[in-house]
């Protein structure tokens, strides 16, 4: 008798269990639905900042490419000259950001002296060359404008005597390249409010010497349009549209020591989501770390996790009080059955409303208990599933049983606390459901596990979103074609395959000529047919293999692969010319646009990213531009002049 009692309590106490193992595992996978709907919502954000900086860094070298042309076009440029020229520019207005627009020369030693006499008629009555010493190779700030306070404390200083300038000095000079320098201390920092900086570097080459190789370059080279950035004034109206994002941006590896701007005091309220993303700019890798704010996290907060772990111990404990209540007060067999009954009633309403599939499992003998909404889930009556684990087993698909399995008997080993897998289940219609399964096992006193309780819950409409989040992210929105994001990995990608299989690719930059004429006459909504259109057009002529994307506006690029010389290219650089001039209906309006087309090869003399890639490509495109348009122009060195 006495062990019949202790049997009892055994199986109450095991029921309790049970069902709040039941209730534990549907607030889990409730909760991780709406955290990972919450990290994605951020990550869309996280996005959007790093495209705005990406931008904004590309804008930034237009202003020194200008800086170049118009040293370029005269034979000697007064300070006033220059003054007018970044007055014109009106970088506050469409630059903001840099603190000064600036020209630096090298110089030989027997050069110094005459230099600061130039200099000092000009008007700079202190002009000296600094920090003092003697040097194989000097350089000399000798105009930076707007000339306030902080940049007159930099005029005359050697950049090229300090070695982190001196090391994205070089870099430019060799490849000919817009090159931003690592973290340094500004001249430029004279009060207390000190920023960290960087300076970016385009080199200046005499015009009439030959820019083929590195040896030319150097020995062409006559100094740098360089431009200065405080990243804190730099970062500022990058991020003016995203300010809920708080961000620390560093340079390379997240150390303290290499800290580029850290955007707010938000920090003391962080989230629960973190993301590092790294940025390409100008030659060099930087480290952006963003996290979401509480602020941001309780826009998709939902109490439904916790409604549904509230609901489920509640019915758990009335469970098992109704259990141990008839057990103690040895009510009549028909008195407890209805209690029971009413208590089953209960629980079974609670399992059904999460929409979930409860199945119990017996090890032993390999049956199954399968709830009506497990087989709902998979489109099948009650009837037409049976109890034998075969029922389950049979369905998974064919690549994710074997990795399920194995995680099913790490559980059953004792090696995890609950048995957890994501996998494919295939329904009564043939189509397969992405389905999140997790159970724990009840064992004996030998250690053998004897039962296995869990759920099937359907993550299929999850997977759908966040697979749309990340394509949305990934995508053009117009043409669907990939962005600027999804180029940069496919062509990273790329050019490790070329390279490993001794082939070249070609990044084309296409601008097409005329799109603005046909906006302002037809409208945004022509304009759009015609980005359609030219997009087919482009698919059309590009094999399997290659990469058409939209970067933005009526700028596209194409990654051409698995190519033996440059010289196929040319058959399909005039077919694109031919196709996408030709004319597009729209309403009864016959609407026509050329393209210019710039061309870059990979692999090139010198190892280079994917963004420097692109970044020759648009070069020749606009040398295409010049040209008279409709047209195509391989890089050349002597373009980014």
């Amino acid at each position: 008798m006495y062990k019949f009692i202790l049997d009892r309590k055994l199986t109450i106490n095991s029921l309790l269990i049970i069902f709040l193992s039941i209730s534990y595992f549907a607030w889990s996978i409730t909760q991780n639905y709406y955290n990972l709907r919450s990290e994605n919502f951020f990550k869309s954000h996280v996005y959007k900042v790093t495209e705005n900086i990406e931008k904004r860094m590309l804008v930034y070298e237009n202003a020194l490419r200008s800086g170049v042309a118009f040293y370029q076009s005269s034979q000697n440029i007064t300070r006033e000259e220059w003054k007018e020229f970044v007055e014109n520019l009106q970088i506050k207005k469409f630059y903001p950001g840099i603190q000064g627009l600036g020209i630096t020369l090298m110089l030989k030693g027997e050069e110094i002296k005459p230099l600061e006499s130039l200099m000092q008629d000009e008007g700079y009555i202190d002009f000296k060359l600094n920090p003092e010493g003697k040097r194989e190779q000097y350089s000399a700030i000798i105009y930076l404008e707007p000339l306030d306070k902080r940049n007159m404390a930099a005029i005359g200083y050697d950049m090229f005597s300090q070695s982190t300038r001196r090391q994205a000095m070089e870099l430019a000079r060799d490849s000919g390249l817009p090159t931003i320098s690592s973290r340094v201390t500004l001249v430029q920092e004279i009060d207390s409010n000190v920023q960290a900086g960087v300076l970016m570097y385009l080199p200046l080459y005499k015009k009439s010497l030959s820019l083929n190789s590195i040896k030319d370059r150097r020995t062409a080279l006559i100094g740098y349009i360089y431009s200065v950035f405080r990243m804190g004034d730099l970062m500022t109206p990058a991020l003016a549209k995203e300010t809920t994002i708080p961000l620390e941006l560093y340079d390379g590896e997240i150390l303290e020591k290499n800290l580029l701007f850290k955007s707010s005091n938000e920090f003391l309220n962080r989230g629960k989501h973190t993301i590092v993303q790294v940025l390409e700019i100008g030659g060099r890798k930087w480290s952006m770390h963003a996290y979401s704010t509480q602020k941001l996290d309780k826009q998709m907060e939902t109490y439904i996790p916790s409604i549904l772990a509230v609901l489920g111990i509640v019915v758990s404990f009335l469970i098992y009080i109704v259990f141990l209540i008839s057990f103690n007060s040895r009510k009549s067999l028909s008195q407890r059955t209805k209690e029971l009954e009413d208590e089953k009633i209960r629980f079974s309403l609670a399992i059904e409303s999460t929409q979930d599939g409860l199945w119990d499992w017996n090890p032993i003998t390999n049956k199954v208990f399968f709830s009506n909404n497990w087989k709902k889930m998979l489109g099948y009556e009650a009837q037409d599933i049976g109890n034998d684990i075969s029922e389950w087993a049979d369905r998974v698909h064919p690549d994710e049983l074997e990795a399920t399995m194995e995680q099913i008997k790490a559980h059953l080993n004792g090696d995890t606390e609950f048995y957890e897998s994501t996998h494919r289940v295939l329904c009564k219609n043939g189509e397969y459901k992405y389905i999140l399964d997790r159970g724990k096992a009840v064992f004996d006193n030998s250690g053998n596990a004897i039962r296995v309780v869990g759920f099937h819950t359907d993550i299929t409409a999850q997977k759908k979103y966040q697979d749309k989040l990340e394509h949305t992210a990934k995508h053009d929105s117009l043409t669907k074609l990939p962005n600027r994001f999804l180029l940069s990995e496919l062509l990273t990608h790329a050019m490790h395959v070329v390279k490993r299989n001794d082939k070249q690719l070609a990044v084309l930059f296409i601008d097409l000529d005329g799109f603005k004429e046909v906006n302002d006459t037809y409208g945004h909504d022509a304009g759009d047919e015609v980005l359609s259109i030219v997009a087919s057009r482009m698919n059309a002529i590009v094999r399997q293999s290659d990469i058409v994307s939209r970067i933005g506006g009526d700028e596209f690029v194409i990654v051409m692969t698995d190519l033996n010389k440059s010289e196929e290219l040319i058959p399909l650089l005039q077919r694109f010319l031919n196709d996408l001039s030709s004319d597009i209906k729209y309403n009864q309006h016959s609407m026509n646009v050329s393209a210019s087309i710039g061309v870059s090869f990979y692999p090139q003399s010198i190892d280079i990213g994917n963004e420097v890639l692109i970044r020759q490509a648009d070069q020749a495109m606009y040398c295409a531009k010049k040209a008279g348009k409709n047209q195509y122009q391989f890089f050349n060195i002597e373009d980014s002049m």
